[in-house]
């Protein structure tokens, strides 16, 4: 595929998430907003103990489901029909059987719910909330692989479209039940309903989209061979984020209990609403990214990556510095004042946001050009750092303690450490001291433009006015900021130039008035040639 036909999906990409995010964003504090005041805390807390139960049990998929995914990327690119239907059947068996073990795992698991769940949520309203959150991971695996498909022939936008018009209906219709009901019990099954019809819908898509599906075809000798080594590799990347995920929940669930967790819930949802807002143009352009991995050579994919990773920390700073100044008053103009933490929690919390999101970029290219065993310990290590430094503070701090032992393992082993191993086997054993020096610079300025905007806005009352000015404030530092700083980098202009074309009725005025201003010249020195010649 062509450097213009990947540009132009990646762009199409970006401006229907962007819109699905801000339809999403909107739809989510609504429903969030109207849960709170209908149901109490705990039972956000529950949705987020059983997502770290099941991401447990998850393991039985092995990290089959991504090995596959990242072996399309070639077929596609090559417009290989019967390989791209040889590896979709194959993925279908496989998370028919991930369903079923699924299945069995779960109703396994269901003795220890009681001794896990420090709530007084009933039994009997326990167990049918887990049956259905089963039911519904059971059926996810069955639809997931033609999903997985649509996104890695880089037609995200086609998956935005779905989940946008679902979210719309989904706060519609749960809220009404909410409100008649009162009945958690009643709101999971329209939720689970809901995301059913929208996986069903994109099925369709699919199976329209790519009839040859339908045919019988068996991968090509060595396939399985190369599935099997990086599976491998996967089960350990699986493992080590299911162990960092887990530790922080059992401690959450010990040490504070479910209603600590929904409050964490809270922040989880404004900050991850903030940080996917920001990360849409990363997020938009990763099916290319794998798609450039099966064409392109070393050298220009390190230019990509570098010109990614500038433009994912410039939209994070912005969204660190405005998270840093409006999440907590946020919180307690939404939710109440009993629903915050303190400014240093939330300092805590929203640093662990960022350097998850700063690996972005990198993650996203060891993925897609499956590097997997190379960098199958990383995940291992960092989770054994992490439980170790948790259990230690969070006996000094309490919940504080959880997010900063997460935070010190992510910073001492995974970020340097990926960087290292993509630069060692995906760019060509190039050296990574460069971009090493350049991305702890990054790091350093987001750091400080965070402490600056906080310091600045923090005795801005917290009223709606005073959170959106605080916001606007920090908004606004931030990016003069950055563009005085960067404003001669050559990072700088691809982010002007990538605005530039995700605004393409901006542009064209600009285009156009360039090719006026252009065409009035000449015409003016063809009218003095000829005023000479007469």
């Amino acid at each position: 595929m062509s450097q213009k036909s990947r540009t132009k999906l990646s762009q199409r990409n970006f401006i229907f998430s962007l819109l699905g995010r801000v339809i999403g964003m909107i739809t989510a504090f609504v429903g969030r907003g109207i849960f709170v005041k209908t149901l109490n805390s705990e039972y956000l807390g529950l949705g987020g103990f059983f997502g770290n139960i099941f991401s447990v049990i998850s393991l039985c998929e092995l990290g089959i489901g991504a090995a596959i995914a990242q072996s399309l990327y070639k077929p596609l690119a090559d417009n290989d029909d019967d390989a791209v239907t040889a590896a979709m059947g194959f993925f279908s068996k496989v998370n028919t059987v991930v369903a079923t073990v699924t299945l069995i795992l779960s109703v396994c698991a269901m003795p220890i719910l009681p001794l896990l769940a420090k709530s007084n949520i009933s039994y009997r309203e326990l167990y049918m909330a887990y049956i259905l959150f089963t039911l519904h991971t059971a059926i996810s695996y069955m639809l997931s692989p033609k999903r997985n498909l649509v996104v890695c022939d880089q037609k995200l936008y086609v998956v935005t479209v779905a989940n946008t018009v679902m979210s719309v209906v989904a706060l519609a219709l749960q809220s009404a039940v909410l409100i008649l009901s009162k009945s958690y019990i009643a709101y999971l099954v329209t939720r689970i309903l809901l995301l059913t019809v929208r996986d069903i819908w994109i099925n369709r898509y699919a199976d329209k989209k790519y009839p040859f599906l339908s045919k019988k075809i068996r991968p090509q000798k060595g396939y399985y061979r190369k599935i099997s080594e990086n599976v491998k590799a996967l089960l350990w990347h699986k493992i080590g984020g299911t162990l960092c995920r887990s530790t922080d929940s059992l401690l959450l669930s010990v040490y504070v209990g479910l209603s600590g967790m929904g409050k964490y819930s809270n922040y989880a949802l404004v900050i991850g609403t903030v940080g996917a807002f920001f990360d849409v143009a990363i997020n938009a352009a990763s099916a290319s990214v794998g798609n450039l991995g099966a064409v392109d050579r070393a050298e220009k994919s390190e230019q990509v990556m570098r010109k990614m990773y500038f433009l994912n920390f410039f939209l994070l700073t912005l969204g660190l510095c405005v998270l840093v100044a409006t999440v907590n008053p946020f919180v307690t103009l939404w939710l109440g004042e009993n629903m915050t933490f303190s400014d240093f929690e939330m300092g805590i919390i929203v640093a662990c946001f960022y350097v998850s999101c700063v690996r972005d970029p990198v993650q996203i290219f060891l993925h897609t050009y499956g590097i997997f065993r190379q960098t199958e310990l990383i995940p291992v290590v960092r989770a054994a750092v992490n439980f170790v430094l948790s259990v230690f503070f969070v006996k000094r701090m309490g919940m504080s303690g959880v997010f900063l032992g997460t935070l010190i393992s992510t910073v001492t082993v995974p970020l340097y450490f990926e960087v290292r191993q993509l630069y060692k086997y995906g760019l060509g054993n190039r050296n990574a001291k460069p971009f090493l020096k350049e991305m702890c610079s990054y790091i350093a300025i987001s750091t400080l433009l965070a402490i600056t905007c906080f310091a600045v806005t923090r005795r801005i009352p917290c009223t709606a006015v005073g959170v959106l000015t605080k916001g606007i404030i920090s908004l606004i530092i931030s990016l003069c900021a950055l563009c005085i700083v960067y404003s001669k980098s050559s990072y700088f202009e691809y982010c002007k130039n990538m605005l530039y074309k995700v605004m393409p009725l901006k542009h064209d005025v600009k285009r156009r008035k360039v090719q006026v201003q252009e065409n009035q010249k000449q015409t003016i020195k063809a009218y003095t040639f000829k005023s000479f010649l007469r």
